[in-house]
């Protein structure tokens, strides 16, 4: 705007003229953001905006002699004759096109659809080969599929604990095929990163930074599936061939850790979404928690152990019960902080040097005892 109205004031242009380029530049300036869009989805906002532009300039565009003249009868200085008619320009669209803004929506959803979901779930949505000579673009698709895996995670989690309360195949199952799904994205957005590497070269370090925490954050989210669905599954698989069950204490222990677990991996994404130190800090001294519910868990099974030793002596058997059939709920609270462990991760990035250092010092406090561990119930001979 400035340099049409610069060449305005120099009588290089005509009055009539720089209003056709103020026009053009509106237009123009909608077009980038609906090139680069990545997605069906993505596109409708870029969409109405270049479609409101071009409505606007068609309409105005026959009339610019007159709106020229109108101009010039205003007490306004004619170096800012072009800009005024800019700000103008954009206050019409705004008041023109706001009392349909709901009809506009619907025809955008109609004309760009959501797409349509595979039966696969594992197959990946977003990973548009187009978008490969784009690294911004290109890691914008992967991070979205990222987030797809993340919620196959927290469904995972969810139908785990719905197994240790209710103990149906049926839902094994389902965990079992999410883990699949996972796997199978998981190796579509490592392909994926591979092939834009080879496509162009990441000189930016910022963009070199995101595609490392992207393959980090994949790599983990493998790691939670793989917790879920090969340990604690079998796990409870083969207690329900033994005809073993959790206690109503041990599932509400179980509960307490899945609970703390579900909220770690939402503040795991939007860490990894924002990069927020803040928040970053928040998941990482949550380890502490998850400690102290392992030491919970560690304190219930003794307890019951004990409750069964004396059941034992007052019914005259003597010997203690066996062991393996007594620590299945620390077993569980060791794999359930193993997966807080893969999630703590997802701060690291954001506790780098540009933050001053605050992964050392929340290191340090860690090594001091403030953070990693958790008040023992225990004496230091009995733990």
């Amino acid at each position: 705007m400035l340099f049409v109205a610069t060449l305005t004031v120099g009588h290089v242009l005509g009055l009539q003229e720089a209003l056709a380029l103020v026009l053009g530049a509106n237009v123009g300036g909608a077009m980038p953001a609906l090139m680069h869009a990545s997605a069906p989805v993505a596109r409708r906002l870029p969409l109405g905006n270049f479609l409101v532009r071009v409505l606007g300039a068609a309409t105005l565009l026959p009339f610019l002699g007159f709106v020229a003249h109108g101009l010039t009868l205003l007490p306004v200085s004619a170096t800012r004759l072009a800009v005024d008619f800019h700000v103008l320009f954009n206050l019409a669209l705004a008041l023109a096109f706001l009392p349909v803004v709901e009809r506009s929506a619907s025809l955008l959803v109609r004309l760009l659809p959501e797409p349509p979901q595979p039966a696969d779930p594992g197959k990946p949505l977003y990973l548009e080969a187009a978008a490969l000579d784009s690294a911004t673009v290109a890691l914008a698709n992967a991070t979205r599929e990222t987030l797809r895996m993340a919620d196959m995670a927290d469904g995972m989690l969810r139908t785990s604990l719905e197994v240790f309360r209710d103990e149906d195949n049926g839902k094994l199952a389902m965990v079992s095929d999410s883990d699949r799904a996972i796997r199978q994205l998981g190796s579509a957005i490592r392909s994926y990163l591979v092939a834009m590497s080879s496509e162009q070269t990441l000189d930016d370090s910022r963009e070199g930074s995101r595609l490392q925490d992207i393959l980090s954050a994949v790599i983990n989210i493998e790691h939670v599936s793989d917790i879920v669905a090969n340990s604690l599954m079998e796990f409870v698989a083969r207690s329900q061939k033994q005809g073993l069950a959790l206690s109503p204490a041990e599932v509400q222990e179980i509960g307490a850790m899945h609970d703390e677990l579900l909220e770690s991996l939402r503040l795991a994404m939007a860490v990894f979404l924002r990069g927020d130190p803040a928040d970053a800090q928040r998941l990482f001294e949550r380890k502490s928690r998850l400690r102290e519910m392992e030491a919970d868990a560690t304190a219930l099974m003794v307890r019951q152990l004990r409750e069964s030793m004396l059941a034992n002596r007052a019914t005259g058997q003597d010997g203690a019960p066996a062991m393996q059939d007594d620590s299945r709920v620390v077993r569980v609270a060791r794999d359930l902080r193993r997966i807080h462990s893969h999630l703590a991760t997802f701060a690291y990035p954001a506790l780098r040097a540009p933050v001053g250092g605050a992964l050392r010092k929340l290191k340090g406090r860690a090594r001091s005892g403030d953070v990693e561990r958790a008040p023992s119930k225990w004496p230091d001979r009995q733990r």
